[in-house]
């Protein structure tokens, strides 16, 4: 969890840097001077939780010291996945972007990519994602002009080399898969990969 925290204060830092500049160049430009950002986080759970709030507070930390407005929407889809719930949250919360009109959306996790940032992939309102397990083709990210982010990927095959090297970590050595939707992704990856690249009976 403090890598997760640790990875995501440091792209989102180098991230908001660029955009930054952009906006002063824009404010300058037009010859105003720039007060507050808004910064709009699309929760695709809920909060208070360790998993959520952390990528949050690495988010707020990479960006301390810096004059931002935050607003916080939580789409609470872990706890209640029912599709009549989902798709009233979605459409909150692209009312909300389209109302407020933040200068940066932070949406992690899946649910949010999915039901909300894909409907402004290539628009002028840049993105910045965290915690995705599916593909970035899947919601249209790739080459896009105003998403970015961090995958959640596990290092599945470094670890496989590192049992290697310790036979009997390797012989005790169990995968467990949590239920749920997207952890269901999670399980399908390591296998592929242990496919690729290498197994533990090489």
């Amino acid at each position: 969890m403090k890598k997760q925290y640790h990875h995501v204060s440091i792209f989102v830092l180098a991230f908001f840097i660029f955009f930054f500049d952009l906006f002063s160049c824009i404010g300058l430009a037009y010859g105003q001077q720039r007060t507050a950002f808004n910064i709009l986080h699309i929760m695709s759970y809920h909060s208070p939780w360790k998993w959520t709030d952390d990528q949050f507070n690495g988010f707020k930390e990479a960006l301390k010291g810096v004059d931002i407005q935050y607003k916080v929407f939580q789409m609470d889809s872990k706890r209640n996945t029912s599709e009549t719930h989902v798709q009233e949250v979605s459409r909150q919360a692209k009312e909300l972007i389209d109302t407020w009109k933040p200068d940066l959306v932070y949406a992690n996790d899946d649910a949010a990519q999915a039901h909300v940032v894909t409907h402004y992939v290539n628009t002028q309102t840049p993105f910045v994602f965290s915690g995705v397990n599916a593909n970035p083709l899947k919601y249209g990210f790739l080459g896009s002009t105003n998403v970015t982010g961090i995958m959640e990927q596990e290092h599945f095959l470094e670890t496989v080399h590192l049992l290697k090297e310790n036979k009997n970590a390797a012989n005790r050595g169990r995968c467990h898969r949590p239920a749920g939707y997207f952890h269901l992704q999670r399980s399908v990856r390591p296998k592929c990969t242990l496919y690729r690249g290498a197994s533990l009976d090489d």
